[in-house]
């Protein structure tokens, strides 16, 4: 099976202090790895910038740390916020981080949307686009080892990225642009709305490009597991206050800002947000039926700052209820 841990690692007021989480966070990876039955892991790491809950705004060097933990994992920054980041020093940071993990990091590159984050960088959100496509020309002639002209002078990237002939670089994205960009320019996609995906497939064709197999129909990119239980009622008076800070937050920052999507809706109680089905809660058994289904499983632990030790209930079931129905 494979398995997809999702880590933001923003707290809310009544979450747990970011030591604990960060220590955690760490821990989990580890243990996830050395789970049987686990084919494959891959850990994801977003990043925002000035959020009053301490959104992780430093997504490269915590995939760092946990390059150290891991031997196998994928480490997956989903997303870099582009036009926040100097082109060259991504290229340096990313290549690093590609080193350390022996090869296993990958970076999405997005646009990001909200006003605050480019204000606090002093980047312009009208030219986010064109930023997008610098860094992209940027980081594939950076990872060549070779000289090369950027903004008026000869410059190099030195050392080169583990991989060859350089780590894949994926685009994010919420709009058709953003998917046909992706299409002319990267090497993948990673979208907001499954259904960006058919946007995506027909201008690789239109290009000429084989689209590869079509993504299984039920594919649903914004459900996520965020606990499971052999008690979902009371599990969910246990979290349901991390879940809401998450989404209201999101529901928030994209109503304000400029683009972004998902499927985050303002709640204001326990049953509205469940009504979303977005933030799923499961039993084992149920939890074993949805991947089986899939063959996939992502799982957000430690959502909204929950508590390390109520994330571990969770995990655990993993370990001795879900994984050992699948063998």
């Amino acid at each position: 099976m494979f398995l997809t841990l999702v880590y933001d690692l923003r707290s809310s007021a009544s979450g747990a202090p970011h030591d604990e989480l960060y220590a955690a966070a760490l821990d989990q990876c580890a243990w996830a790895e050395g789970l049987p039955g686990i084919s494959h892991l891959t850990v994801v790491l977003s990043e925002h910038h000035g959020s009053v809950d301490g959104y992780l705004p430093s997504p490269m060097v915590l995939g760092a740390a946990i390059a150290g933990r891991t031997q196998r994992a994928t480490i997956m920054i989903a997303a870099v916020i582009v036009p926040l980041h100097n082109p060259l020093h991504l290229a340096e940071d990313l290549a690093v981080l590609d080193l350390v993990s022996d090869g296993r990091a990958v970076a999405v590159l997005a646009a990001g949307y909200r006003h605050e984050e480019f204000e606090m960088f002093g980047a312009d959100l009208a030219t986010r686009g064109a930023a997008m496509d610098e860094t992209i020309d940027v980081l594939k002639q950076a990872w060549t080892g070779e000289p090369f002209q950027f903004r008026g002078a000869t410059v190099r990237v030195s050392p080169r990225p583990k991989q060859r002939p350089h780590p894949p670089i994926i685009l994010g994205g919420s709009s058709p642009a953003a998917a046909r960009r992706a299409a002319r320019r990267a090497d993948g996609f990673l979208p907001s709305s499954p259904a960006l995906m058919t946007v995506y497939r027909e201008e690789l064709v239109r290009l000429g490009r084989d689209p590869g197999p079509a993504p299984p129909e039920d594919s649903r990119a914004e459900e996520f597991v965020v606990h499971i239980t052999k008690d979902p009622d009371r599990a969910w008076e246990q979290i349901s206050e991390f879940c809401l800070h998450d989404t209201n937050t999101y529901a928030e920052w994209m109503r304000d800002g400029s683009g972004g999507s998902g499927p985050f809706v303002a709640a204001t109680d326990v049953d509205a947000l469940r009504a979303t089905g977005s933030y799923l809660v499961l039993t084992p058994e149920e939890c074993v039926e949805r991947a089986r289904a899939q063959g996939h499983l992502m799982v957000k632990p430690l959502i909204g700052g929950m508590p390390p030790a109520l994330a571990w209930e969770s995990l655990r079931l993993i370990e001795s209820d879900v994984l050992p129905a699948l063998s």
